[in-house]
């Protein structure tokens, strides 16, 4: 009985880690972590050894030494043991551990929210009705600011993708600003994703758009239906417009993920912005496999598993925020 009733202390233990981690954190889970650790010094306990678990799968020069003393009776000279943490050591790792993952990890689901006219987080889509009668959805992770105004409609994007039906009105303009990227639509559908340390994409998907960087005010263009623009961070230069299958481009509004001779690394990088966890490919060999097809977005983990049905994978769901993929 004690061994189960541990057992499933270390899995909770581990579960808040990788929420801490991955930034799968819900609204009053902060609260409730800090009551779980609280409760139970066993709780502190499974956290710290959760915690140099976690270390060792994405670093293992990253693990802490271990603190090793000689015994001090003469029969067991030369032999070490581990010392076990004292109960403030336990303490001062887990609230030292929460501090940096707030910081690290909650900066930005911390603070959209607060700055942010409409977010989406993890794993989650949204269409927003203005109230100009234009339609924007944002997908996963994305975050916008609106202003409407008597003589101008502007839309920030903070981050994220986002899907905009203009609705007609020719006393104002509509501009979606994303960093330096400002798209002025001329009677238009569209679609802007902006990331951090990413290129700034848009693409057209009716009638036309004017595409401007705010950073080079020379540069200027209008890009037509099935073309696209990129802009990236360092630069002050477009790349060179293109045609797309825009259709692929924002499958995501129903929920699919289309893509032609990608890498295994690269689907799943994608499946994993709609994840609330972590997808860890354990092989590195398996990165370079390359595959076509029409994946659930939803259901990460199912499409993960039906991958499995054609490629040399095990996929196993660790926990609810952790999958791994292996080798089948």
């Amino acid at each position: 009985m004690v061994n189960e009733t541990y057992t499933f202390i270390e899995q909770q233990a581990y579960d808040w880690i990788v929420k801490l981690e991955t930034g799968a954190m819900l609204n009053g889970d902060e609260e409730r972590f800090i009551e779980w650790l609280s409760k139970d010094e066993a709780h502190g306990l499974a956290f710290a050894q959760a915690e140099e678990t976690w270390l060792l799968m994405q670093d293992a020069s990253a693990l802490p030494e271990i603190d090793l003393v000689p015994k001090s009776n003469d029969n067991s000279a030369g032999k070490v043991t581990r010392r076990t943490p004292s109960k403030w050591q336990i303490w001062s790792l887990a609230a030292s551990f929460l501090i940096l993952s707030f910081t690290l990890f909650f900066g930005n689901s911390l603070w959209i929210p607060i700055t942010a006219d409409y977010y989406t987080s993890t794993g989650e889509r949204a269409e927003h009705l203005l109230s100009d009668g234009s339609i924007i959805t944002l997908n996963t992770g994305s975050a916008i600011e609106v202003s409407m105004k008597e003589g101008s409609r502007e839309i920030n994007v903070i981050t994220g993708e986002i899907y905009v039906v203009v609705a007609p009105d020719r006393q104002r303009a509509f501009v979606v600003q994303a960093g330096n990227m400002q798209v002025t639509a001329l009677g238009t559908e569209f679609l802007v994703h902006k990331r951090e340390n990413q290129d700034t994409l848009v693409v057209v998907t009716e009638h036309s758009v004017k595409v401007e960087n705010t950073d080079n005010s020379a540069s200027s263009l209008v890009l037509d239906v099935g073309e696209s623009l990129t802009l990236a961070k360092e630069q002050k230069q477009f790349s060179t417009k293109k045609k797309v299958n825009y259709l692929r481009k924002t499958a995501w509004l129903k929920g699919k993920y289309v893509f032609t001779e990608q890498s295994l690394e690269t689907v799943v990088t994608e499946l994993s912005r709609y994840h609330k966890g972590k997808i860890v490919i354990l092989d590195d060999s398996l990165k370079t496999l390359t595959l076509n097809g029409v994946l659930d977005l939803d259901e990460p983990y199912t499409s993960l598993q039906n991958l499995s049905y054609t490629l040399p994978i095990k996929v196993k769901r660790i926990t609810p925020y952790l999958i791994l993929i292996e080798k089948g």
